[in-house]
């Protein structure tokens, strides 16, 4: 197991291009807040935040919008990234703090859409736990009935399948929605979710806002249509699943 660890590590940094944390550094040329946060979890377990230290500390704008919205997930995640560096007197904190009544119900659900969707219990679940690392209580309510969302945030501990809950076994494309998913449930690592490409572990396909036009002739990304190889989440969830099971074991 600790030669997979390493083999995903590695594929993970691969990810980071000149500080910033990138999905892919073929075909992403900015930085998504979702994948830097995972990345910064493994960065940080490893003693190796250095490495990104000063795009989190450069860090002012808690959204990356490369959805097109200001997702609320990411508030969350900003939180989380500038626990990392310093307290909420970090730019990025104040911002989240400021912002925070637009994005929370009068029952204290978040508001608005990630990932094209209504998922308040994962964006919630963000939000609580980046107020967390900075000493604040939790303000966001999560939804009794789960969404499909849900089951990806695993850091505040195991989840039941119910009959509202994602079900990402089957998320060819997006491995690390079915890494996720089975860190959550503690179901057993998808390890057939790995190596789709010859030579490397990690991948993402089909992803909207990817420019696979950036993917060279001789590539071995080419051996799968609108792929990116290796790539940061999937690398970042698969290492935390297998770290999180050593400690179990």
């Amino acid at each position: 197991m600790n030669e997979l660890k390493a083999r995903l590590l590695d594929e993970m940094l691969e990810c980071i291009v000149g500080g910033v944390p990138l999905p892919n550094s073929t075909v992403y040329d900015r930085p998504w807040i979702r994948d830097a946060a995972m990345m910064a979890m493994v960065l940080e377990r490893v003693g190796e935040l250095n490495r990104i230290r000063t795009w989190i500390e450069q860090l002012v704008d808690p959204f990356d919008r490369n959805n097109g919205s200001e997702e609320p997930d990411n508030l969350g995640q900003a939180l989380y990234l500038a626990s990392l560096v310093g307290d909420d007197s970090h730019p990025v904190a104040v911002a989240v703090l400021s912002r925070l009544p637009e994005f929370l119900a009068e029952d204290g659900t978040m508001l608005g859409t990630t990932d094209f969707a209504i998922r308040p219990g994962y964006a919630g679940r963000w939000l609580n736990f980046g107020l967390s690392k900075l000493g604040h209580a939790p303000l966001a309510t999560i939804p009794v009935e789960p969404d499909d969302y849900d089951c990806l945030f695993w850091m505040d501990g195991p989840k039941l399948r119910t009959a509202g809950s994602g079900n990402w076994d089957s998320a060819t494309d997006y491995p690390y929605l079915a890494w996720a998913s089975a860190h959550s449930y503690r179901e057993p690592a998808p390890l057939h979710l790995l190596g789709r490409i010859e030579g490397v572990l990690t991948w993402e396909s089909e992803a909207s806002a990817a420019d696979y036009s950036k993917i060279s002739s001789g590539s071995p990304m080419l051996q799968v249509p609108r792929t990116c190889a290796p790539h940061s989440w999937h690398a970042a969830e698969a290492w935390l699943y297998l770290d999180d099971l050593e400690t179990r074991s």
